[in-house]
């Protein structure tokens, strides 16, 4: 499963220099392989947990969309290069775009 980060779907389709690259990505993508996925109170322990470790200098955003994808046991895909490494030293499969 790929988690995608929101900020992915915003520079989808807001005009910014990204928006080529994560059209591109997201149109070789199976159309019907997208689902909304539910938000629970582990997930927000989780992230503080995360936004505890100071030196990864996550967002809370960031921490939680960090805590879904590792819970659900996902690849998160996500524009930011700070986020992808705090995925990587949290030990979550992270990949940018």
């Amino acid at each position: 499963m790929v988690y995608i980060d929101t900020a992915v779907m915003v520079a989808a389709l807001t005009p910014e220099a990204s928006m080529p690259v994560v059209q591109a990505w997201l149109a070789s993508q199976a159309s019907d392989s997208f689902t909304t996925l539910a938000v629970s109170a582990a997930h927000f322990r989780a992230a503080a947990g995360f936004t505890g470790q100071h030196a990864l200098g996550l967002r809370a955003a960031d921490a939680l969309h960090l805590a879904i994808a590792a819970d659900r046991g996902a690849t998160l895909r996500a524009l930011e290069r700070r986020m992808v490494e705090a995925g990587e030293a949290l030990g979550i499969a992270t990949l940018g775009l």
